[in-house]
């Protein structure tokens, strides 16, 4: 992702994720939000109303009640570096990351439990779905997945690729009641219409490895990584436009503002907006050359963005701007 990829389409020997962590580590850290820790990064940020998440290193979670104000240190049950949050109405909530660590909480993050680990291969995971019927899916490196069943039970292994891939899968999304998206190394966008059982491949006009994807709507989507690379569809993958998004950084977290609009984020301070039709996209002034792993707008409007400096607020101007 950061250090350690080939070129766009080639076989790189590690998991997009750790080539970030492995810079992140080395950056100078810089917390400036009350109750954010000075010695961990973060990856990942998910928001349930007012209750705001972030995850990172050394199995670090924040949690804030009052919309990213003020934070506070929650007890993880691992040590294990999470790579990606879940949240959603009602619960659960998930939390996956190294070692094919799956963490569940019933409480808004307040409390967590481990639900399966397993520290004894390369498996990563970095991305999580729960669907309405109960049932989760976890991705991440090396073709691994891992499913919960409709109505609870254990995590098992869950096959998505064919026999000989083992293609990093770096984000899942829920793109409708049954539908997931999921988008990979080497240019891999995979859909699926009924929860996971099945997956179909789809094609996109690129090579590079995808980091990140954002639903805007249930047919408009957008997905993006390697070399600032974006591209766009308006009907769930029949076609694709690519956006010139003014970087070569890699992007690696996105997500949709309550006005439609997009902001896309990434190494050395990148942070790309887009207008709601997913047409044209421009870089947002650079306030820090951190590298950053995930953005989310709080419920008040304010954008934040993680990474290697914590939690850094955005310079995303209003939509009237725009015009």
């Amino acid at each position: 992702m950061i250090a350690g990829r080939g070129l766009p389409g080639h076989r790189a020997a590690a998991p997009p994720l750790w080539g970030a962590i492995a810079l992140l580590l080395a950056a100078t850290k810089a917390w400036a939000l009350p109750g954010v820790p000075a010695d961990a990064f973060l990856l990942s940020l998910a928001r349930n109303g007012k209750v705001v998440l972030a995850a990172g290193d050394d199995g670090a979670i924040l949690r804030s009640v009052d919309d990213g104000a003020h934070w506070s240190v929650v007890s993880a049950p691992t040590r294990a570096t999470l790579a990606r949050l879940f949240m959603q109405p009602g619960g659960p909530d998930y939390a996956v990351g190294f070692d094919a660590t799956i963490l569940r909480s019933d409480d808004n993050g307040l409390h967590w439990t481990r639900q399966f680990s397993d520290g004894r291969a390369d498996n990563p995971l970095f991305g999580i779905a729960a669907l309405p019927d109960g049932a989760a899916l976890a991705v991440g490196g090396f073709g691994h997945a891992y499913s919960l069943p409709e109505g609870g039970g254990s995590w098992h292994r869950q096959p998505i690729l064919a026999a000989d891939d083992d293609f990093h899968l770096n984000d899942l999304l829920r793109a409708g009641p049954q539908r997931l998206l999921l988008v990979g190394e080497s240019a891999l966008v995979m859909v699926s219409d009924n929860s996971g059982a099945q997956w179909r491949y789809v094609n996109v006009p690129t090579q590079g490895s995808l980091f990140g994807a954002v639903v805007v709507s249930p047919r408009r989507w957008l997905v993006f990584g390697l070399r600032g690379h974006a591209l766009a569809t308006d009907d769930s993958g029949l076609h694709w436009r690519t956006i010139d998004t003014g970087t070569t950084a890699e992007l690696l977290g996105g997500t949709k503002l309550d006005d439609g609009r997009v902001v896309v984020v990434g190494n050395r301070g990148t942070a790309v907006l887009l207008d709601a039709a997913l047409q044209t996209a421009r870089l947002l002034p650079i306030v820090s050359r951190a590298n950053f792993a995930d953005c989310l707008q709080t419920q008040s409007g304010a954008v934040l963005a993680a990474g290697d400096n914590g939690l850094t607020i955005l310079p995303v101007p209003p939509a009237s701007a725009d015009h």
